[in-house]
C-alpha cells in the first residue's frame, strides 16, 4: 500500500499528459449539451471531483451515476463518460451495452479489460491508463486525466498556476499528520462532513476508511446536515460518547456557514461527543481537494495499521463479486 500512496505525484503528472494527448472529437463541441459520468467504487469518486469544476467553470451540466442503467433523459446530446479502472466492472459493462444500443456518444477511461476491448471494437475514444493499481489507489490517474482532457477541450477552466500548485501539493506526504489523526479516531464512531467542493472529500474519506481500514464511518453534506442530522447527535448516549464529527473547512467559507458549524460542533461536545475541523490547504480548489484526498488516504492507511488490518485486502467485496457469477 505504501508504494501506491507514494505514487500519487507521478500519477497526477502522467495523467495530465494522458488527458492532454487523448484526441477530442470535434463533433462533440456542437453535439454535446450535458455529460453523465458513470463509475463505481474507486472509479466513481473522480466523477464527484470533476463535477466541482464543471459546476464552477462550464456551461455544460455534469451528473454522476452509480448504477447499471442509464436514465431515460440520456440522448444523443448527452456524453456518457464511462469510468472503470479494471475495465471489467459489471455495472459499467451494462451501461456500455445500453449506450451502444441507444446510440449515445461515449468515451471511457480504463486500464484494460472488457471495456478497453469494447471501446476499440466500437471506435470510442479511450483514455488508456496504466494498469496494476487497486482502483481506489489510482485516483490520480482517474481524476487528473479527465481534468486535463476537458481543460484541453475548453469545457472547463483550470489556470496553469493551479495545476502547478496541485503538482507541488502531492509531493508532500502527510504521514505524520495522518498518524496523529488515526490515533485520535481510533475506537470511535466517525462522521465526516464537507460542503461544496469539500463534499466529495468527505465521501472519499468515508470510502477509504471502509476499504483500507475496515472501519465503518459515515458522511454528510454541509449545509444540509444543519437541517436534520445535527439532531441525531443526542442518542444513544453510549454511542455518542464514542463518536467524533470531522468537519472539512475552507478559508473562503461565508461567515454564516462558519457560525453554523461552530454551533453544531459545540452541540456535539455538549452531548459528550468530540468534534474537530480539518483545514483545506492551498489557494486553488484543485490543490485544496487533492491535498485533503491525500491526507485521507494516508490516514486510512495508518488506521488500518492501528486496527491490525491489511489495507489491500477486500475479502467481502470479492465475495460479493463472486456472487455475480453464480447469480
Amino acid at each position: 500500500m505504501l508504494d501506491y500512496l507514494e505514487s500519487l505525484p507521478s500519477q497526477v503528472r502522467d495523467a495530465f499528459l494522458i488527458g492532454s494527448s487523448t484526441p477530442f472529437p470535434k463533433k462533440f463541441h456542437s453535439q454535446i449539451k450535458r455529460i453523465i459520468y458513470c463509475g463505481m467504487g474507486g472509479s466513481g469518486i473522480s466523477g464527484d471531483l470533476l463535477k466541482v469544476f464543471f459546476d464552477q467553470t462550464s456551461d455544460k451540466s455534469w451528473t454522476v451515476l452509480r448504477d447499471y442503467r442509464l436514465p431515460s433523459w440520456v440522448d444523443s446530446s448527452t456524453l456518457v463518460v464511462l469510468s472503470s479502472y479494471s475495465g471489467n466492472t459489471l455495472e459499467m459493462k451494462s451501461i456500455f451495452r445500453e449506450a451502444v444500443r441507444r446510440g449515445v456518444p461515449l468515451i471511457a477511461q480504463t486500464s484494460g479489460g472488457w471495456i478497453a476491448q469494447a471501446c476499440h471494437k466500437n471506435r470510442f475514444v479511450q483514455l488508456a491508463l496504466p494498469a496494476g493499481f487497486p482502483p481506489r489507489c489510482a485516483v490520480g490517474y482517474l481524476t487528473f486525466s479527465l481534468l486535463a482532457y476537458f481543460v484541453n477541450a475548453g469545457w472547463i477552466r483550470i489556470e496553469l498556476k493551479d495545476w502547478e500548485e496541485a503538482f507541488d501539493a502531492v509531493e508532500k506526504f502527510p504521514r505524520g499528520e495522518a498518524k496523529k489523526l488515526a490515533e485520535k479516531f481510533s475506537g470511535k464512531n466517525i462522521r465526516f462532513y464537507g460542503g461544496g467542493f469539500l463534499e466529495p472529500v468527505a465521501l472519499r474519506w468515508k470510502t477509504q476508511f471502509a476499504e483500507n481500514a475496515k472501519t465503518l464511518t459515515g458522511y454528510g453534506s454541509i449545509p444540509e446536515i444543519f437541517h436534520h442530522e445535527v439532531e441525531g447527535w443526542h442518542a444513544p448516549s453510549a454511542m455518542i460518547k464514542k463518536s467524533i464529527g470531522v468537519f472539512f473547512v475552507d478559508s473562503d467559507e461565508p461567515d454564516w456557514l462558519v457560525r453554523k458549524r461552530k454551533v453544531a460542533m459545540n452541540w456535539m461536545k455538549k452531548s459528550g461527543a468530540d468534534s474537530i475541523s480539518i483545514q483545506a490547504k492551498g489557494h486553488g480548489i484543485l490543490a485544496k481537494i487533492i491535498s485533503l484526498i491525500m491526507l485521507g488516504d494516508w490516514t486510512s492507511y495508518e488506521m488500518a495499521l492501528l486496527n491490525k488490518e491489511d489495507p489491500l485486502s477486500i475479502k467481502v467485496i470479492e465475495r460479493i463479486k463472486a456472487a455475480e457469477k453464480t447469480a
